[in-house]
C-alpha cells in the first residue's frame, strides 16, 4: 500500500463517520418517537380490552 492509498481509506473513513454522526437522530426526536409508540401501544391495548369485553358480552348472551 502506497500513501495514497492510506490517505484514501482515511478520508473514506473520516467521511463514513461523520455521516453516521450527522445523521444521528437528536434527543428530541427519540422522545417524539417513543410517545408516538407508547400511544399507538396503549390505543392497541385499549382496542384488545373493548374487543374482549364485547365478546364476554356476547358469550353471556
Amino acid at each position: 500500500m502506497d500513501k495514497n492509498t492510506l490517505v484514501g481509506f482515511a478520508l473514506i473513513g473520516a467521511v463514513v463517520i461523520g455521516f453516521s454522526i450527522y445523521n444521528r437522530p437528536s434527543q428530541e426526536e427519540m422522545a417524539r418517537a417513543k410517545h408516538y409508540q407508547d400511544s399507538i401501544q396503549a390505543i392497541a391495548q385499549k382496542e384488545a380490552e373493548r374487543l374482549a369485553q364485547a365478546a364476554t358480552a356476547q358469550s353471556q348472551n
